[in-house]
């Protein structure tokens, strides 16, 4: 059988479709820029010609299987906003997703070819791909077999946990993955490991992104976003150690390393707004201690939330011993022009203070 004018067609078809995508102003929905979608499409069209080529030599026409491609690449092609539609991969995909199922299992995989392509556009535009991806894949049947349910999941893992790292919220990237692990019956365990990761890059998407809009002067993105971070990531997060997620920890190091590694960066990124945010995590996770401890000493700025906060500590059986917390408290009164109310108010508390002040000035 003659092969070259099947894979002269597919070269046509393919180049008709990218020179649409470049003329057509209106086709999508695609939040990057022009040039982003440009280096998007030339690295989406060489993938596209050679897995079409490569299939019409090893199989031919699968009429059988048209319909189906079909009726799939139209579903998947509507995920998180129709980001494959954008892309004009939809039905490239569900054709690979469905000779995976049929022909071989390697398929699967090499739907991560078009990552690159898609790593060209813009963060927005590549969370909702990623998104898409786990979505579709955490809904296929693998064959049961072990080694191929195993790297199908492997596959879905990475999409999870690049989709969290451009935004996506961790909770559902592991949903999605829980999904795939029950729908295949993959014990739970193999789901701790991800989910840890999936939570780590998820933490590094709201520094990352913090400080990216700090350095275009967006103040009031900046603190939103933070604030958002706070309440998504709690204090007890693994956020190092990638290959120790699932080894016991103590809570002193996740505390210490969710303060150095989370509120800090993120208090540095919100300028100004930095003892909002301290304020809210110590609000949040009042009963982590040692955290209140290190954020509290940190506050400077003077504020109804930041004096409740003091006066809460001055009252706490543990905290009220900390000459540190005691002497950022007499700064807050003294930078508020009130250390003469705070001297007769709580005077306990200013002579703790004037002692630390004084240990510190040696």
């Amino acid at each position: 059988m003659n092969r070259a004018p099947i894979a002269s067609k597919a070269l046509t078809a393919a180049v008709i479709i990218v020179m649409a995508l470049m003329v057509l102003p209106c086709r999508a929905k695609l939040s990057s820029t022009k040039a982003q979608e440009s280096n998007m499409v030339a690295k989406a069209m060489p993938v596209s010609e050679k897995w079409l080529r490569r299939l019409n030599d090893t199989y031919g026409k699968q009429d059988d299987y048209a319909a189906e491609i079909a009726l799939l690449g139209k579903e998947i092609g509507g995920y998180e906003g129709g980001i494959l539609n954008d892309m004009a991969i939809a039905n490239d995909v569900a054709k690979l997703l469905v000779y995976s199922q049929y022909k071989d299992t390697k398929f699967f995989r090499v739907v991560d070819d078009f990552d690159r392509a898609a790593d060209e556009l813009g963060t927005p535009d590549r969370k909702r791909y990623y998104m898409a991806k786990a979505r579709f894949r955490s809904e296929r049947q693998a064959p049961f077999v072990d080694s191929v349910r195993r790297q199908w999941f492997s596959c879905l893992a990475a999409d999870c946990w690049r989709a969290s790292r451009y935004g996506y919220d961790a909770e559902k990237s592991e949903a999605l993955a829980r999904t795939f692990a029950e729908k295949n019956k993959l014990a739970d365990r193999i789901l701790d490991e991800l989910s840890c990761r999936i939570t780590q890059e998820y933490a590094r998407y709201f520094v990352t992104e913090a400080f990216s809009l700090r350095r275009m002067r967006e103040d009031e993105k900046v603190y939103r976003l933070a604030l958002q971070g706070i309440k998504a990531i709690p204090p007890l997060t693994v956020l190092a150690d990638t290959a120790g997620c699932t080894k016991w920890k103590s809570e002193g190091v996740l505390v210490a390393r969710y303060d150095s590694l989370f509120v800090r960066p993120l208090s540095a990124a919100a300028g100004r707004s930095a003892d909002e945010i301290r304020v809210e995590v110590c609000e949040r996770y009042w009963q982590y201690r040692q955290l209140v401890a290190a954020v509290l000493v940190r506050i400077s700025s003077p504020s109804s939330g930041a004096f409740d906060l003091f006066e809460k500590a001055g009252k706490n059986v543990v905290l009220k011993h900390d000459g540190r917390i005691a002497a950022s408290e007499m700064q807050l009164w003294k930078r508020a022009k009130k250390l003469k109310e705070f001297r007769k108010e709580f005077p306990e508390r200013y002579e703790l203070a004037r002692r630390a002040a004084a240990q510190n000035t040696r």
